[in-house]
């Protein structure tokens, strides 16, 4: 029988926010203070920290006020997977 990948993957992936990529986006813009990031992403400062410091992973809402925000920038460098 031929395995998938799936089939062999233990662990599910995950979508992990570049934090190192938003920072320095983001201080380019202006904003170089988590409370100036969430304001301009349209996020609280609290959704912000909780990400920042893996207590949550970026939901949906969020990927969407990253990409509103930063339309230009190209999901891929801003956004990665991981294994769980």
């Amino acid at each position: 029988m031929l395995e998938t990948q799936a089939s062999q993957r233990t662990s599910r992936p995950r979508v992990v926010l570049r934090l190192d990529e938003l920072d320095r986006i983001t201080t380019a813009l202006g904003y170089d203070t988590d409370a100036a990031r969430a304001a301009f992403l349209g996020i609280s400062p609290a959704a912000l920290s909780k990400i920042r410091n893996g207590h949550h992973l970026p939901s949906a809402d969020l990927i969407a006020a990253v990409r509103t925000a930063l339309p230009r920038v190209p999901y891929e460098a801003l956004f990665t997977t991981e294994e769980r």
